[in-house]
């Protein structure tokens, strides 16, 4: 039984997957299995990526449709024999160390049940998550759960997710309305169940930073992900005061937007603050 199971869901990629694949064959801890969820209607990324799957312990599963983010995930962990499971985004890569320190830290401290780590680009900025924590370990709690949980970046003990339950299929990309949120939700309720949380700044996964055309196309997308981190606030218990909060981080990024004449990146800000509130308040409606 290998010790980590990495769960890849992928649709409409190709390129990407060689650059995760290419750092999984480098990793200084060698211990895992890939369980690659391909939700292709054809079978061309297994022919595609063959040669870098070789050597590699894989289980690769065709679905031939979109299940959605969170629903394929759930699936890869069903075919999942790890002691910890992961889910490395398929356009990301690990740093040769990530496995083997995430690997030393459950070892040397039995009591943590979830790790988490920091995602930036291979420049150090921001990149999958927005905003995250830099040079600190701190334990992950309601106060900053949104700054330290990154699904490609979190460690998670298989049989805690037993008594937790997997990822909840109504948030997440490839749903119809709530877009994000799906693992800071999951790493909440780890929490809230009273498992311990503890993120790591030196676990560093790279994500390219996307830089968006902020587009009509693009404000709908951030719309999509203020509702999903509105739904999630509101079912792990925020309060009002946190809703204001998150969604002002908004109001103020647009209102700065404007004063400096990007228009477009305003109105993205602004359509992600309204998603927030309107997701948290649609909570008791889903």
């Amino acid at each position: 039984m290998p010790y980590f199971s990495l769960i890849i869901a992928t649709i409409n990629r190709m390129e990407p997957h060689l650059s995760l694949l290419k750092s999984l064959k480098e990793q200084r801890y060698s211990d895992f299995e890939i369980i690659i969820v391909d939700q292709n209607p054809h079978d061309e990324l297994k022919k595609a990526l063959s040669e870098e799957l070789k050597g590699l312990k894989l289980t690769y599963l065709h679905v031939k449709e979109s299940l959605g983010l969170s629903a394929a995930r759930n699936l890869g962990l069903t075919h999942a024999t790890g002691e910890v499971v992961a889910f490395p985004d398929d356009d990301c890569w690990y740093r040769p160390d990530t496995l083997v320190s995430v690997f030393k830290y459950f070892k040397g401290q039995p009591e943590l049940e979830c790790i988490t780590g920091l995602v930036t680009d291979v420049d150090g900025s921001y990149s999958a998550g927005g905003y995250m924590y830099k040079s600190r370990r701190v334990n992950v709690s309601h106060r900053n759960a949104w700054f330290t949980s990154n699904s490609s970046a979190i460690f998670i003990k298989k049989d805690v997710l037993e008594e937790v339950g997997d990822f909840d299929e109504n948030i997440g990309l490839g749903t119809e309305r709530y877009i994000s949120g799906e693992e800071t939700d999951l790493v909440l309720r780890i929490h809230i169940m009273g498992h311990k949380v503890r993120y790591f700044s030196n676990i560093q996964v790279y994500h390219k930073k996307y830089r968006g055309k902020y587009d009509e196309k693009e404000r709908q997308r951030g719309y999509g992900y203020g509702l999903g981190m509105g739904y999630v606030l509101r079912k792990n218990g925020y309060t009002i005061l946190g809703l204001s909060f998150y969604s002002a981080m908004h109001w103020a990024k647009g209102s700065y937007m404007l004063l400096t004449l990007h228009p477009r990146r305003a109105l993205f800000h602004f359509a992600q603050a309204w998603g927030r509130i309107r997701g948290w308040f649609e909570y008791n409606k889903s």
